[in-house]
């Protein structure tokens, strides 16, 4: 059967489109519904009234303006008193010294006590970048920081699988599923349909069905964990295959046709009916 396929660069546009409606959709979903409800919950906020609290006094952070900003000073002094103290207070299983030893081009040991061997700038910058993050660290020996720390991380994980789940349901699944050929938005916008590439003619429930399910949860989902390997490999079959067939159309035997110019029907007796009909008309 000959097919009338789209071009490549139609898929192309059609798998934009999908994902600029997944973003769009994903970010509605995300700052506008969920972000709200859970900043608004009476255990997130007890949450972040806790991390503000032990963080102002830990001494790490200070409260400004209603922010909590990280603690900064002026000269190398102040930063050494100021964290040797946090690091005794905290008890760190490394000694301030210990860390110190461990950064050559910085600190200069004489008679085995360690001397900044950088002016007030560069050491500031120095304490900023490599020590207040093991100090920051050393916060979560506070169980109760700890706590509300965890949850709060969480609570912000489950908002991404949740709201990147439900944006995927939607635009790749509620709205083929309704849609005549089993169509996302961007094969509507562009105006092609699928097919059984076995036989030429509709796709069968069940097909969809399995062809946006390997797109969601093969494709999508474990690209989310396998740093989007599964997406380049079906983008791979999309663009290099014969028949441009993305992975999950592949599994599902479906084909994406020019809808305008390749008329889909539903079976065989389908097609006899209406070319005789057209026929008859002639």
């Amino acid at each position: 059967m000959n097919f009338n396929k789209p071009s490549l660069n139609k898929r192309l546009t059609t798998v934009l489109i999908d994902i600029l409606f997944f973003a769009i959709v994903y970010c509605f979903l995300a700052y506008c519904i969920y972000d709200p409800i859970l900043k608004n919950s009476s255990k997130y906020k007890e949450a972040d009234i806790t991390i503000q609290k032990v963080s102002v006094e830990s001494g790490l952070y200070s409260k400004v303006n209603n922010k909590i900003t990280p603690v900064s000073f002026q000269t190398n002094y102040e930063y050494e008193i100021f964290f040797r103290d946090f690091f005794d207070r905290y008890e760190s299983p490394t000694s301030i010294d210990e860390i110190f030893s461990k950064y050559p081009a910085y600190f200069t040991n004489v008679d085995g006590t360690y001397i900044a061997n950088k002016n007030d700038e560069e050491m500031c910058k120095f304490y900023d970048i490599y020590i207040f993050p093991m100090a920051n660290a050393l916060l979560n020996s506070n169980e109760e920081y700890r706590n509300a720390n965890n949850f709060i991380s969480k609570s912000t994980n489950l908002e991404l699988y949740i709201c990147i789940g439900t944006s995927l349901l939607i635009g790749f699944f509620i709205i083929p599923m309704f849609s005549k050929y089993g169509k996302s938005l961007g094969m509507i916008i562009m105006k092609t349909g699928l097919v059984n590439s076995s036989t030429g003619y509709r796709a069968k429930r069940i097909q969809i069905a399995l062809r946006y399910f390997i797109l969601i949860l093969v494709e999508c989902g474990l690209s989310l964990f396998l740093f989007g390997l599964p997406a380049i490999v079906s983008l791979g079959f999309l663009v290099f295959t014969k028949n441009n067939t993305a992975l999950h159309d592949y599994f599902a035997v479906t084909m994406v046709v020019n809808q305008k110019e390749y008329n889909i029907y539903d079976s065989e007796e389908d097609f006899r009916n209406k070319t005789s009909s057209i026929e008859n008309i002639a």
